[in-house]
């Protein structure tokens, strides 16, 4: 798979695989670079966006997983994972904040937590993990 994919450096779907593979052999940072490059080469695709912020939450990179799933809530808002994670970080973080004597930035990630929620539409779960 490392050798198609090295055949066809810019091709998200090989790149996805890879990194369902490298996240299966628990190669995180080979799984994180395979998801980054992947979402490069598709910046509109809800579910790559996803699953790049996702990792990046499990990795601990809050900050990185924040924006990345903001990016994947603005172009799904209906995805639970997404959302609900987003939720997750942004509280953590302004707990965290709060703890740190930051209040005025743990009250902003408060209040663009509160919003998030799905609408009354058809909510989906999709495979955005890996």
């Amino acid at each position: 798979l490392e050798r198609a994919v090295a055949l066809a450096p810019g091709d998200a779907d090989g790149l996805s695989l890879l990194a369902t593979a490298y996240e299966r052999q628990g190669r995180v940072e080979d799984r994180l670079d395979a998801l980054e490059r992947a979402h490069r080469a598709r910046r509109d695709d809800p579910t790559l966006a996803a699953r790049l912020g996702l990792a990046l939450a499990d990795a601990g990179d809050v900050d990185a997983a924040i924006s990345v799933l903001s990016r994947a809530h603005e172009l799904d808002a209906e995805h639970v994972e997404v959302t609900t994670r987003l939720v997750q970080l942004r509280t953590a973080r302004a707990q965290r904040r709060a703890a740190e004597g930051q209040a005025g930035l743990a009250q902003g990630d408060f209040t663009q937590a509160l919003p998030l929620s799905p609408s009354d539409g058809a909510l989906r779960l999709s495979p955005a993990r890996g």
